[in-house]
């Protein structure tokens, strides 16, 4: 699957893309906040989507109203909270990824895409 990530963490965009990778997925764009992470989708047609809630320029739920709803949105946040989930799910997410994760976590989210 073609993916872009969207974390402004170096680290945790740097594992995303060697496990997306490891698992056969390309990367097609990385972005480390709302501004770059537009101007990326703008210019690429993922077919998944993987978004960090904390960023550093905004909230990433403000940037799902932008996303074509026919995109699958991997929400990635250490927030477990009810609402957060209501208003993620409301917003076109597919699924929720908690941090920490394993890289089975992630391959079992993918999968279930």
């Amino acid at each position: 699957m073609k993916c872009v990530i969207i974390e402004d963490n170096p680290f945790t965009r740097m594992t995303l893309k060697s496990a997306l990778e490891k698992m056969g997925n390309e990367v097609i764009g990385e972005a480390d906040s709302i501004v770059s992470a537009s101007e990326i989708l703008k210019n690429t047609d993922p077919e998944v989507i993987l978004l960090d809630l904390i960023l550093p320029d905004g909230n990433g739920i403000s940037l799902l109203k932008f996303i074509d709803k026919s995109k699958k949105i991997i929400a990635i946040t250490a927030v477990d909270q009810d609402l957060v989930d209501e208003e993620l799910n409301k917003n076109g997410v597919n699924c929720i990824l908690r941090k920490p994760f394993s890289y089975d976590e992630l391959k079992k989210v993918l999968e279930s895409l």
